[in-house]
């Protein structure tokens, strides 16, 4: 059974957005986008946060926050970035290297 669906017909979700008192999670490797009122989000749920929802025809519940893979997935994202950055610095197109003559 894949990570993103657990037996109890509980899927894994991420909230990709926060407007208004909307949250925009997006849930499973497909990554469908679906609605969920903000007060209806647990108190520690913020935009980027790993949460486990389930789906019953159009309602979505969040069951609750992974907050172990929230963090796992911030420091992999913040590492990636660093290293896109070191990339970036000494790539082909880097500014500060002199120019052949």
């Amino acid at each position: 059974m894949s990570p993103d669906r657990q037996s109890d017909g509980v899927q894994r979700a991420v909230i990709d957005r926060i407007t208004g008192e909307w949250a925009v999670v997006l849930v499973g490797d497909r990554e469908l986008d679906r609605r969920v009122r903000v007060s209806d989000l647990p108190k520690e749920a913020r935009e980027g946060s790993i949460v486990d929802v389930r789906i019953s025809g159009l309602k979505v519940e969040v069951v609750g926050v992974d907050e172990a893979a929230t963090d796992e997935k911030r420091a992999e994202l913040k590492n990636r970035l660093s290293r896109l950055k070191q990339t970036r610095s000494t790539g082909r197109f880097d500014t500060n290297k002199p120019r052949p003559e």
